[in-house]
């Protein structure tokens, strides 16, 4: 990546400091928890204007910020799903939130058997 770059993303997004990732370890321990959606839109929100991207539509930011909800699986994952399911429970265990693996799940024709999302816990691992 062009360090221009790199250096503009990293300020937008706070990264060129300790970022706590809400388990209550980091530095940052006062910030409360947050859906993964949310923080995404939070670091959207930070990052755009540094690239000279300012006055988006609404709806254009939301449909950019919940991309990863759109995302296709890898070619193997479905059958190799299929293959664990005969043996296994499938149940991913992610910092995503819960509806994000539902959409990712539905939108590849993903079968689990339970989702076990942050919001569980309200923490990030």
């Amino acid at each position: 990546m062009c360090r221009g770059i790199s250096t503009r993303l990293k300020t937008a997004t706070g990264l060129a400091s300790p970022v706590s990732t809400g388990s209550g370890r980091g530095p940052l321990r006062a910030h409360p928890f947050a859906r993964l959606d949310v923080l995404h839109r939070r670091m959207l929100d930070r990052l755009l204007p540094p690239f000279g991207i300012k006055d988006l539509p609404e709806d254009t930011t939301r449909s950019l910020n919940l991309a990863c909800h759109r995302l296709d699986a890898w070619p193997d994952v479905k059958a190799g799903f299929a293959r664990l399911a005969n043996n296994f429970l499938l149940a991913p265990v992610a910092n995503a939130n819960i509806s994000l693996m539902a959409d990712l799940a539905r939108r590849n024709q993903l079968r689990f058997d339970a989702i076990l999302g942050s919001e569980i816990l309200s923490r990030r691992r």
